[in-house]
């Protein structure tokens, strides 16, 4: 799968509260996109399909 070679999330420690790790940030020349069916960008929080270009 594209998004676990995409991402990147440096950890220290896993905290044992943690319910999962944080997704992180797209790697150098790569971008991410949440999109909606009509691949229109959906707002922050509001869940789509995610596009990653680069």
């Amino acid at each position: 799968e594209a998004s676990i070679w995409s991402i990147q999330y440096p950890l220290q420690q896993v905290d044992p509260a943690w319910r999962s790790i944080p997704y992180g940030k797209a790697l150098d020349h790569q971008r991410f996109y949440v999109l909606d069916d009509a691949l229109q960008v959906r707002p922050t929080w509001v869940a789509g399909q995610l596009y990653i270009g680069g």
